[in-house]
């Protein structure tokens, strides 16, 4: 299969020139279809994650870290050529960001105060969050019902 763009565009063009007038087809940019790698999946969840810890300090004054085993787990399940790098924003904002809220309302409710919180994995491959003030580790009580990262293989 070629590598560069150039010769994949020749090698569909006859096929488009089945199905469109070559006049339309002189108007447009061919773009051919390539499917992302695992490394840059990797590297999109990776800027995702570090927009929402610059957010996180921006918002709370606090740093936001995580645990490297998050990029891995949801750029692993990015891997489907249908879904590709659309289901990062559909984990991140259906499973990471609803559970960091979660523990962050819980915690200021309580009236702790932090200056860090760390996102983590259990062993289930849930989300786990702790929070610290300095060197004093801060729990955030759990609420009833567990919330599903859509991550765990089982």
């Amino acid at each position: 299969m070629p590598s560069d763009i150039e010769s994949i565009v020749e090698l569909i063009r006859p096929e488009l020139v089945r199905y469109f007038k070559p006049a339309l087809l002189g108007r447009m940019t061919i773009v051919p279809y390539l499917a992302l790698n695992d490394a840059q999946i990797r590297d999109i969840v990776e800027l995702k994650l570090e927009h929402i810890c610059q957010q996180f300090r921006d918002n709370h004054g606090a740093e936001l870290t995580y645990d490297s085993k998050i990029l891995d787990l949801i750029a692993a399940r990015c891997q489907e050529v249908d879904t590709g790098a659309r289901a990062i924003d559909a984990i991140i904002n259906q499973n990471f960001l609803p559970k960091l809220a979660e523990s962050l309302l819980s915690l200021m409710a309580s009236g702790d105060k932090f200056s860090a919180a760390n996102v983590g994995l259990d062993q289930n491959n849930d989300f786990t969050l702790s929070f610290s003030d300095d060197l004093k580790i801060l729990q955030v009580k759990e609420a009833s019902s567990a919330v599903d990262t859509g991550l765990s293989d089982g």
